[in-house]
């Protein structure tokens, strides 16, 4: 909960509903940071800046082929 910034409940709530990845052993529950970072990544807004360098790369391709 510290590492991603939410509450326990609102962990508990996301890991019920299949939202967030976790490892259950028993009666533990287990996170692994590198799961969750991709969790996150995938969560992740773009800049406005990582768009345009996105499209001016797309867009430069494509001519290239040309």
């Amino acid at each position: 909960a510290k590492y991603i910034g939410l509450s326990k409940p609102t962990i508990y709530t996301m890991k019920s509903n299949h939202d967030i990845p976790f490892i259950k052993t028993g009666k533990k529950l287990l996170f692994r940071r590198k799961d969750i970072d991709e969790w996150l990544n995938k969560h992740r807004y773009r800049t406005k800046d990582e768009i345009y360098e996105e499209a001016s790369r797309e867009f430069k391709s494509k001519f290239r082929k040309r």
